[in-house]
């Protein structure tokens, strides 16, 4: 962990390193694994599946036998990562999720957040009554997880069962549970039942607490709709698309209040970017379900293996963890989520050559996630492979090259290192990056004193004040 305490002006730098907690430790030596590793489709013309090889040239045999070398290396990763997904259809998708639903409950019966698992997957197929089952047995053996509630309200509430639900949220807000989203529940059970007044107090008593949430402010928006108060409403949806929350309902429900107070206008603009989120609205029935069926195949298949692993990780069936997460890049390779969920499972089980291999994939894919670099580093610290650290450090810096944090944080590296020459440069960056900051100044003073050059260090005074450089 590092030793420096920063003052305001380099305050990035240090929640980095504390969050990220970067550091080098006992090393073993090391090399670049090769992760970047394409299946074979059988949707490809034979040409493709099996290309006749170039004429090598040397500079490409020495490459080969590198591999080679790394391939057998200690630290090598023991994972390849697929680059193109499988094509699948929806009915392959849904019965391969509902095949890992059902190994799941048999492997861990009693387990709820197995149950869990296979009830998110019955709400997903619109088998509410399965899921509302599953869930209220989830209530029973688990009655303080907020989840089990949140999800049986919405499966009842989509059944135009509102009375039902305010119970179950009812119950949750009994134990204390009063997230952002339990209250929008709650206050969207009593805009269904026609409690308008209600709804009105429950959403702006939410917001109170909840300032900056989009669906919050969406409710409060149908609600002041429909008390005919189209002003308020205007201003409560305005607010839920700054903070994000853009669809075809949002833009719908703001044109209807910008037509009931006769500003046309400003209607017929909103109206056009209504109508750009509408066009798999304007499909029939058979054709969206066409369209949409095998990307919602794909969810049900990513949901389900997903879950599995949390359950099979939480359960120290870490290669039953790793399987299901394999399986969902292997259906979906550019996945943020499955990659971050992967990674942190290598970090726990110490498997720190897979999980840079995981985070270089996601660098690949997100170039320009400072914290991603961050993270990178580490994973290539603790996997015992300092010059790829060092490496994955440089590059996070070059994305942004004023900030102080990467400087910051290799320097740390490098005096970890004993390279004091180079540490030296990175803390002058950091230094010219923040020069009020006289932290950035007893950083460098620090190095100095290290290297001997007493001299150079009493020369340099802070701009304000004078902290502790030990």
């Amino acid at each position: 962990m590092f030793k420096l305490l920063f003052g305001a002006g380099l305050v990035l730098a240090i929640v980095a390193a504390f969050t990220l907690g970067i550091y080098i430790g006992d090393r073993r030596s090391a090399n670049n694994p090769e992760i970047q590793v394409s299946p074979e489709s059988p949707d490809r013309p034979a040409s493709e599946r099996n290309p006749t090889p170039a004429k090598s040239t040397r500079a490409q045999e020495a490459s080969v036998r590198t591999a080679a070398k790394n391939a057998t290396s200690p630290s090598a990763a023991e994972i390849r990562l697929p680059t193109l997904g499988l094509r699948l259809s929806a009915e392959q998708l849904q019965d391969e999720a509902v095949l890992w639903s059902k190994r799941l409950l048999a492997k861990y019966p009693d387990d709820p957040a197995a149950i869990h698992v296979s009830a998110l997957l019955a709400a997903q197929m619109h088998d509410t009554k399965a899921a509302e089952e599953k869930w209220r047995k989830c209530i029973a053996m688990e009655p303080d997880v907020e989840q089990y509630y949140i999800n049986i309200a919405a499966v009842l509430t989509e059944n135009g069962r509102e009375a039902e639900a305010k119970t179950i949220l009812e119950d949750a807000l009994s134990r204390e549970m009063k997230s952002a989203a339990v209250l929008h529940h709650y206050a969207v059970c009593f805009l269904h039942l026609g409690e308008l007044e209600e709804a009105a107090a429950q959403v702006s008593d939410a917001l109170t607490s909840y300032p900056n949430d989009p669906a919050l402010w969406l409710v409060s928006g149908q609600v002041e709709l429909n008390r005919q108060t189209p002003a308020a409403a205007e201003n409560a949806l305005r607010k839920a698309i700054s903070l994000g929350a853009e669809s075809h309902s949002v833009y719908h429900y703001l044109f209807n209040s910008l037509i009931q107070q006769g500003k046309r206008e400003e209607a017929s603009k909103v109206k056009e970017t209504m109508d750009s989120f509408a066009d798999s609205e304007q499909l029939s029935a058979e054709d969206r379900y066409s369209t949409l069926s095998a990307s919602e195949g794909l969810k049900f298949a990513i949901s389900v293996l997903t879950g599995a692993a949390h359950v099979h990780q939480a359960n120290d069936n870490m290669l039953d963890a790793e399987h299901a997460l394999m399986r969902a890049l292997t259906l979906s390779p550019n996945n943020p989520g499955v990659m971050a969920q992967l990674a942190e499972m290598y970090q726990a089980t110490e498997q720190y050559q897979n999980e840079a291999a995981v985070w270089e994939r996601q660098q690949a894919l997100q170039p320009t996630n400072m914290i991603g670099y961050l993270r990178l580093a580490k994973a290539e610290s603790l996997a015992g492979n300092p010059s790829r650290a060092l490496a994955a450090l440089k590059q996070g810096i070059l994305i942004y090259p004023t900030s102080p944090t990467g400087y910051v944080l290799m320097t740390e590296f490098l005096l970890e290192e004993k390279r004091l020459q180079d540490a030296e440069w990175y803390a002058k960056q950091a230094m010219l990056n923040a020069p009020n900051d006289p932290q950035a100044v007893a950083l460098v003073r620090r190095i100095l004193r290290l290297q001997g050059k007493e001299d150079e260090a009493q020369a340099m005074v802070p701009t304000r004040g004078t902290q502790n450089e030990n």
